[in-house]
């Protein structure tokens, strides 16, 4: 003879009995939680529909037929606009706006060393006031070379071709990043 199981204790007397109680237990907490949350959804969504129903009985004295959407209820206020004022304390006048970058200068005395190199070539400049860096370009190949910080006066271009000449430019660029115009053309030739 089978003896019967018994369902453990619990402090939901009302599943006692029931088929999820029996065969899985007590329901885990994500399982109350989603059975809660549908609750609460069904709930708001019967309060909106009888919420919008009583409005279109109001709005329409009820003769709209089921199928068809009350017309548009249109509230305009009443009054004088209310007079608004934004103040920021302790701003000077023109504080926050933003400032465009300065666009600076092109670099002075741009030069090379001469042809020292086979290889490279050595160019210096006078520094820009305000420039966070400098870009280099070659007129032949179109490619450009940036150059990182704005006190710097020279660098070494590496890479180039035995008895090349270069016409080379240079323009200083801004806190932004932006370019500011193009140097002169600066003719540079490497060693042989």
């Amino acid at each position: 003879m089978a003896v019967a199981q018994q369902a453990p204790a619990s402090n939901a007397p009302f599943l006692k009995g029931s088929i999820i109680w029996e065969k899985k237990g007590p329901l885990p907490v994500w399982a109350w939680a989603l059975l809660v949350l549908g609750l609460v959804l069904a709930v708001t969504m019967w309060r909106r529909n009888s919420a919008s129903a009583t409005a279109t009985e109001a709005t329409t004295g009820g003769d709209v037929p089921p199928n068809q959407a009350a017309p548009p209820v249109f509230i305009v206020p009443q009054g004088p606009p209310p007079n608004v004022t934004i103040t920021v304390p302790g701003a000077p006048p023109g504080a926050g706006r933003p400032h465009p970058p300065l666009t600076p200068r092109p670099p002075s005395n741009f030069r090379d060393t001469g042809a020292i190199w086979t290889d490279a070539l050595e160019l210096h400049w006078d520094q820009v006031p305000g420039a966070s860096g400098y870009a280099i370009r070659d007129l032949g190949s179109g490619q450009v070379h940036s150059v990182v910080g704005g006190n710097t006066t020279g660098t070494m271009l590496r890479g180039l071709i035995h008895n090349g000449s270069y016409n080379l430019q240079i323009a200083a660029k801004n806190l932004a990043g932006g370019l500011g115009p193009w140097s002169a053309t600066l003719n540079a030739k490497t060693k042989n």
